[in-house]
């Protein structure tokens, strides 16, 4: 079953800090996607 996102935090440097439903935590780096889909020019 998939965890919710219950907070996040925008970080620096294209980073967002996210708390999953579960009590897992991390960072994700979005830097990798601003070149694909809705973020290409």
């Amino acid at each position: 079953m998939l965890a919710d996102v219950v907070n996040f935090e925008i970080l620096p440097d294209y980073e967002i800090r996210v708390t999953l439903s579960n009590g897992k935590k991390g960072v994700l780096d979005v830097k990798p996607y601003l070149d694909r889909g809705i973020f290409t020019p």
